[in-house]
């Protein structure tokens, strides 16, 4: 088999050898994925406390924004605790 054809296998993928994905590789994907929903929801308060300022007579930009803001609510908090049991979970045997 090719080095560049190396097979994974779903037991040891996650071990710390060459072929897995070590604990470094899961702290960078951690970082990067709550960086990335950091600055989600900066950029979605941020738009819906501008959309509002400037257009605050049309309700249903506001209903809009409402729903919008609900649903970063709702989602975020849970993609958040996801990546961080994926990082701090523990392997079973």
């Amino acid at each position: 088999m090719d080095e560049q054809q190396k097979e994974y296998d779903a037991e040891t993928f996650y071990d710390d050898s060459e072929s897995g994905l070590g604990e470094g590789d899961r702290l960078k994907f951690a970082k990067q994925i709550l960086f990335f929903l950091f600055l989600l929801v900066i950029f979605v308060f941020l738009s819906s406390y501008y959309f509002i300022k400037h257009n605050p007579d049309n309700t249903e930009l506001v209903s809009v924004i409402d729903t919008v803001l609900d649903i970063t609510k709702t989602v975020v908090p849970s993609t958040v605790t996801l990546v961080l049991g994926f990082y701090f979970g523990k392997k079973e045997a």
